[in-house]
């Protein structure tokens, strides 16, 4: 019993490091705008073009959810994870500005970007935002330890 315990503990705990998330922001026309990325891949594409690593597919586009999120302040929407992708090319069908979707979102997902699917064309990755799921654990001080 104390054994199978152990093996779903270590299982488990094994889940949750592989489950990782991250927070990053993009910049278009002075504009901010954070989405969450659940992807491995993506993460390291995403965090490739932040250090300056490599400069293929810059642009982020994804499939937009009317609801806020506490990482992407002010704004009252997001990009759905499971969509969210990167590109090069532009497209003039989805592209659309942060502001402009804010102030027409109750037209977004019909007459404003069908599909709710959005692609800023001139999007630029800025940073990764350090969070309470992506921050490691601070060093210890040395000395005491209290």
């Amino acid at each position: 019993m104390l054994k199978s315990f152990a093996v779903s503990s270590l299982a488990f705990a094994l889940m949750c490091v592989n489950a990782e998330e991250a927070i990053f922001r993009f910049k278009q026309n002075q504009v901010t705008f954070a989405f969450k990325l659940t992807d491995p891949s993506l993460i390291k594409h995403a965090r490739a073009l932040v250090y300056g690593n490599t400069t293929e597919n810059p642009h982020i586009q994804g499939k937009i959810i009317k609801k806020p999120e506490f990482y992407n302040y002010p704004w009252g929407f997001t990009l759905d994870p499971d969509t969210i992708s990167f590109f090069d090319a532009k497209n003039k069908t989805c592209n659309t500005g942060i502001r402009w979707a804010e102030y027409y979102l109750d037209r977004v997902c019909d007459t404003l970007l069908p599909g709710c699917h959005w692609c800023p064309d001139n999007s630029v990755l800025l940073e990764e935002v350090k969070t309470g799921m992506n921050v490691p654990m601070p060093p210890r001080k040395y000395g005491n330890s209290s």
